[in-house]
């Protein structure tokens, strides 16, 4: 129980001091999608799944409904509709 408490109290006092903040649900989202589409294209994607924080606006190369669409697609379908080479991307920018 004395171990389970400092486990407990250091784990919090890590978020405290590293800042830990909030995960924005479409980056999960966005995450879950390249992480299907690599596994699926057999190659690997670097797409920033990042939302701004504070300030910035920015959204997730696949945001929400295209990540939870493109994450729950089976290989087929992804295969035939081109995303192995033409990923769905939210936003115009390439973002890879």
């Amino acid at each position: 129980m004395r171990l389970l408490n400092r486990l407990v109290v250091t784990l919090v006092a890590c978020a405290l001091l590293t800042g830990a903040e909030f995960v924005d649900e479409g980056e999960l989202h966005c995450d879950e999608a390249v992480t299907h589409l690599s596994n699926c294209c057999a190659m690997p994607f670097t797409l920033s799944c990042q939302a701004g924080r504070g300030c910035s606006h920015t959204r997730p190369a696949i945001d929400d409904p295209r990540a939870t669409e493109l994450r729950d697609s089976s290989c087929q379908e992804i295969i035939d509709n081109g995303w192995c080479t033409q990923p769905p991307l939210t936003r115009g920018d390439g973002g890879f």
